[in-house]
């Protein structure tokens, strides 16, 4: 039997998790905004923890971004192998973290205007709807809208390698620097947070290969230029990667000395915890009854 615990946790009723899922020491951490990335084993509880993300506290937007859900980072990963013969390491991980930025920025403006109407009559919110609606991405997928914005060229999914420029290519009237800035700002003056989950990403199938590094150090970038970027600028919104430890100890850490520090390494400390967690995990598997006598075993 193969289990995937850090999967199979989320699928556990909030009643029944209560009992058997005990916050981490980081978790208190995370919510406070002081942990973007998230590493561990199979198992030890991301996507449990992303879950709880969720569901505290009212004021909280969450976006979980995962590859079963959407291809978007498997597209992208395809991508690199087209790019990468004579380009430099450094900039493919440019262009990755461009094209993220465009594709996923543009999905948290689309879901901040569907869901924060507080304040609607403000410049900063006009000027994000505008650019959604010139952009035609008001009305549709906005994922995969930015996708075929990228790969209108060729037929399919590119990465950008000047983003600015890209973008004023369609000449429109409001580009996506000026969005992504009135975005931030508005962000900053609403009593609402926006977080963006990217979460179980090791199902997209890594080989650990040279394009996989290429893909996580991007995606690190991805995270801690916008994160950094928000901060200073006081807004509600931050960006949280989940990783398994494996990809985390294969990448080279862009910006190691800045993401470390808001890096944490998930595991089990409580081994009782964990046989409990398995043990329910199996029963609901196999619809086993547990024991009315007391105890955690099962029948």
């Amino acid at each position: 039997m193969v289990m995937k615990l850090s999967k199979g946790v989320g699928e556990i009723q909030v009643e029944d998790l209560k009992y058997i899922w005990k916050a981490p020491d980081i978790y208190n951490e995370v919510i406070e905004n002081n942990i973007w990335l998230i590493y561990g084993r199979k198992g030890s509880g991301k996507s449990t923890l992303v879950e709880y993300i969720k569901s505290y506290p009212a004021n909280r937007i969450v976006l979980v971004l995962r590859p079963e859900d959407h291809k978007v980072l498997q597209k992208i990963i395809s991508a690199i192998e087209t790019e990468t013969k004579n380009v430099g390491d450094r900039e493919i991980e440019m262009r990755i973290e461009n094209t993220l930025d465009f594709i996923l920025t543009s999905q948290l403006m689309r879901i901040v205007c569907n869901t924060i109407l507080s304040d609607t009559e403000s410049e900063e919110f006009k000027i994000i709807t505008k650019f959604l609606q010139q952009s035609q991405m008001e009305g549709t997928s906005v994922i995969e809208r930015a996708i075929n914005m990228i790969s209108d060229f060729t037929g399919k999914l590119i990465l950008v390698e000047n983003l600015g420029k890209f973008i004023d290519s369609f000449k429109d009237t409001i580009t996506f620097e000026q969005a992504k800035e009135a975005f931030i700002t508005f962000m900053a003056s609403v009593n609402q947070e926006i977080v963006l989950c990217i979460d179980d990403i090791d199902e997209i199938g890594f080989s650990y290969s040279k394009l996989d590094r290429l893909f996580v150090n991007g995606l690190n970038i991805f995270l801690l230029r916008n994160n950094v970027n928000y901060l200073k600028k006081g807004s509600n919104i931050r960006i949280i990667v989940t990783m398994p430890s494996e990809l985390y100890f294969h990448s080279n850490l862009w910006g190691a000395d800045k993401l470390s520090e808001k890096s944490a390494c998930l595991t089990w400390s409580n081994t009782q915890a964990i046989q409990e967690l398995v043990n329910m995990r199996i029963g609901r598997l196999l619809n086993i009854k547990k024991r009315r006598s007391g105890g955690t075993a099962y029948t």
